[in-house]
This record gives structure tokens, C-alpha cells and sequence, in this order.
């Protein structure tokens, strides 16, 4: 899911994976408005097997575009959020899940597109969202090591205050734990979590993070 604030009224966008679509309803009132995608299929505009979406917002010119990875094509594909006109397609011979984006805050360079591979490289790939290029990736391939993943699934960026580096906060659904990376050098941090269990601080089978900020710290929430 992705809510648009920048539309009056907010809207809500959807992943339906099943219909191989992007379903848009009002997030207020659940009126459906519109739908993203031009049917099953591997062309511009059409869709397969849509999972992780995210909604950015660029400058120069101001625009609003919908970011959406689509598994049965294994890329991720870009639309405007306003029209739901296709804009452009990122190749990567990957399987993509989760995608993030960080935006720097003084515009001194082009936002970073980050997206899980899941399955093929079990690294995070990262592009210029603006251009498609592929700048690097994340990660020490398949693993369970400290800076090694085992099936990157959703993905995070928060960066909590402008002073420190932003950071990628990456859930594994084989290793069942969130491990963190800075998000511009692709240095690991640390790990969240004490492994597979149902016990305070164990984690299993994660399936989305979100990230907002609390009165004095910053937290995170995990949906399993």
C-alpha cells in the first residue's frame, strides 16, 4: 500500500498482484477511482504480478511518480501517480520485492532507488531513479553473516536527523531479522532481532517495516 498526500483528497494505491493491476481508491472514503496497469503482460504500461509499490514525490519539475516491482517480469516499472501514464521500465536481471527511495534533502544529487532481490543475487540493487542506472549493490550475497542476506523482502530508509547518514533498514525473510546498512556507502550496521521465534525480540517470516518518527527517538514497526 501507498497513500498519496500530495493529491486533494489523499488517494490510496494498492498492489492487486492477483489481477495483475494497480487498484487506486480514495484513502478517506474507499470510493475506487481509477486503475494502473494495461493488463497482464511485458510491455510499457502492463504489469505482472505487481508486489512492492512506493510513492515519491521529485522536484524539477514537481511531479509524483509511482514506483512499482513487479515479480513476474522481474523489473520495476515507473508511473505517473497523477495520470497513471507509464514512464519507464529498470532491467536488472532481478527478482524484485521492497523498493525504497531515498531523496536527498538539499537536491545536491539524484534520488537513490533501492530494490530487494530476493531471490536472484539476495542483495539490494541501487539505481538513479532519475536516469535508471545502476550505481551498485548492498549486501555480501546469500548468507547469514553480518552484512550478508538470505531473502531480502521489504525495505526502509530513515534518516534521523540531517547530521547522520541516512540508513537502510532491510527485512530477511529466510534469516528472520532486520539488518541495517548506511544507506549511501552500503556499510552494514547491525542486525535487529535475535533470530527465529515468538519470544520478545524474536522475529519470523517479517513481511513489511515502516518507519515514524516518535518524540525523541525513531521507531519502527514490523508486520509479520
Amino acid at each position: 500500500l501507498a497513500i498519496s498526500t500530495i493529491s486533494d483528497p489523499p488517494m490510496l494505491f494498492a498492489a492487486d498482484s492477483g489481477n495483475n493491476r494497480i487498484q487506486v481508491h480514495a484513502a478517506l472514503t474507499g470510493e475506487y477511482v481509477r486503475t494502473i496497469g494495461q493488463g497482464q503482460g511485458d510491455e510499457l504500461g502492463q504489469l505482472n504480478y505487481p508486489t512492492g509499490i512506493k510513492l515519491v514525490s521529485l522536484s524539477n519539475p514537481a511531479r509524483e511518480w509511482l514506483i512499482v516491482s513487479e515479480n513476474g517480469n522481474e523489473r520495476v516499472q515507473i508511473f505517473d501517480a497523477v495520470t497513471g501514464d507509464p514512464i519507464k521500465i529498470i532491467w536488472g536481471r532481478m527478482v524484485p520485492f521492497g523498493v525504497a527511495v531515498f531523496s536527498p534533502p538539499d537536491s545536491s544529487s539524484p534520488p537513490l532507488l533501492f530494490i530487494a532481490d530476493g531471490v536472484t543475487s539476495h542483495k539490494v540493487r541501487v539505481y538513479d531513479l532519475e536516469s535508471g542506472e545502476h550505481l551498485r549493490d548492498i549486501g555480501n550475497g546469500r548468507g547469514s553473516e553480518e552484512g550478508q542476506l538470505n531473502g531480502p523482502w521489504g525495505l526502509a530508509i530513515f534518516q534521523p536527523d540531517p547530521s547522520h547518514a541516512p540508513l537502510l533498514l532491510v527485512i530477511e525473510l529466510d534469516n528472520h531479522r532486520i539488518s541495517v546498512f548506511d544507506a549511501l556507502s552500503g556499510a552494514f550496521v547491525k542486525i535487529i532481532g535475535n533470530g527465529e521465534g515468538n519470544g520478545d525480540g524474536y522475529l519470523s517470516y517479517l513481511g513489511k517495516i515502516c518507519v515514524m518518527p516518535e518524540e525523541e527517538d525513531v521507531g519502527f514497526y514490523v508486520l509479520k
